[in-house]
């Protein structure tokens, strides 16, 4: 009789170490599926903030080329225009007509 209750003892025991051992399983796969998804959720939003960070970039990129090409066609105009008038003031400085010398370059 004292045998058959010891067998009846370490087969409650197996029953209850059989239950621990499904609910460390279960438990790990519930654990790893949810860091699954926090990590792909984690992933997803980096992702979505690089590519907005990204695009701040561009269009920052673009509105400073567009200002720098508006200065740059701006000074290239002026550099033209002095040039114009150099030339203009060189031409008028071989006159022997000072009158028409100093109209000009009054104007200029």
């Amino acid at each position: 009789m004292k045998s058959q209750q010891r067998i009846q003892e370490k087969q409650k025991k197996v029953q209850e170490l059989k239950q621990t051992v499904n609910t460390i399983k279960s438990g790990a796969q519930t654990a790893v599926e949810d860091s699954e998804i926090i990590f792909t959720e984690m992933i997803s939003s980096m992702e979505k903030m690089h590519s907005e960070v990204t695009e701040l970039i561009r269009a920052q990129e673009k509105a400073e080329l567009r200002q720098d090409e508006r200065l740059l066609e701006q000074l290239e105009q002026e550099i033209t225009d002095l040039q114009r008038r150099i030339t203009e003031l060189e031409k008028l400085s071989h006159t022997d007509d000072h009158i028409h010398f100093l109209q000009v370059t009054l104007t200029v």
